[in-house]
């Protein structure tokens, strides 16, 4: 495993330096799609296995809302989805 990040700081000096170039920006924008859509990918089976209850949906929504309308930390979220299932759970 070190060796191969000892490999990759090189390869960022590199590009670094030619960041400025077009096939550079194409090419590190491309890298940057082909990761979003994996997460994406990945992200949608296990969201799926999940949000199998009213009450998991409705923490996910009120979470996702939470962080695009105040752009908080997730800490808060996760705090908050948690207390909300122990609540849950207690009754």
């Amino acid at each position: 495993m070190e060796r191969r990040v000892r490999g990759v700081i090189p390869i960022l000096r590199y590009l670094g330096r030619r960041a400025d170039r077009p096939r550079v920006k194409s090419a590190i924008q491309a890298v940057l799609f082909a990761a979003a859509g994996l997460v994406v990918d990945a992200a949608i089976p296990l969201a799926r296995d999940a949000l199998t209850g009213w009450l998991a949906v409705a923490i996910a929504a009120g979470g996702f809302v939470f962080l695009v309308a105040t752009g908080r930390d997730t800490l808060w979220v996760m705090i908050a989805a948690a207390a909300v299932g122990l609540a849950a759970g207690m009754r």
